[in-house]
């Protein structure tokens, strides 16, 4: 049986925030979440400040896994921008809101 809980308007299942927990538990995307926050980027500038902690792929592959959490945003146009807005930063927070009311229950 899945369990449903309210987090503002719509009912959501605790596996909503799957993806979300996914992405925020490796480092390297907690890393590239950091450098994105307050600034919009290219990938290359991104792999840029990164290039200590992984290549240019490395960096693809896990931008793609915050893209899939609804963490990243990419501007459309030839030299993409990626950001993270104020609802993806919203997005972390209801995730872990569902996992404390799971425990409080």
């Amino acid at each position: 049986m899945q369990e449903v809980f309210m987090s503002g308007n719509p009912q959501r299942s605790h596996h909503e925030f799957d993806p979300v927990f996914r992405a925020l538990a490796d480092s390297t995307r907690r890393d590239v979440l950091r450098v994105v926050t307050n600034e919009e980027l290219s990938v290359m500038e991104v792999v840029h400040r990164m290039r200590q902690e992984a290549s240019r792929s490395a960096v693809s592959r896990h931008l793609a896994i915050l893209r899939e959490a609804g963490l990243v945003e990419e501007e459309p146009g030839f030299h993409k921008q990626l950001k993270m807005q104020l609802a993806s930063k919203r997005r972390i927070e209801e995730a872990f809101a569902s996992l404390l009311r799971m425990w409080d229950r």
